[in-house]
């Protein structure tokens, strides 16, 4: 009899064993399944490389812009210097106004 119920405990082992082994197999299936196939990684890869690309060209367009007002500032202080230099040779040869004594 005891040997009966030695039998029945393992085979209830056995069968539970065999039960989460299942459901251990159809976890790892469902974790397989939602992982990303290679068509997937493939697509993100894809994404990423299009992002990067236009991250690019972004910072292209934004240096173009940025050397044109570098430009456009040294042309203003270029002018600037020009009036500077034009102004200092005019103004010694103005007359001095005389304060007028109220």
């Amino acid at each position: 009899m005891d040997n009966n119920k030695n039998n029945i405990i393992v085979l209830n082992d056995l069968l539970r064993v065999a039960a989460n082994n299942r459901e251990n197999q159809q976890t790892l299936n469902a974790t397989i399944a939602s992982c990303d196939t290679p068509s997937n990684s493939r697509e993100k890869q894809k994404r990423l490389d299009m992002y990067r690309k236009r991250q690019l060209q972004i910072e292209e367009e934004r240096l173009v812009e940025l050397k044109c007002l570098r430009e456009a500032v040294d042309e203003s202080n270029r002018i600037n210097k020009k009036k500077l230099g034009v102004l200092q040779a005019y103004l010694p040869q103005l007359p001095r106004i005389s304060k007028i004594n109220l």
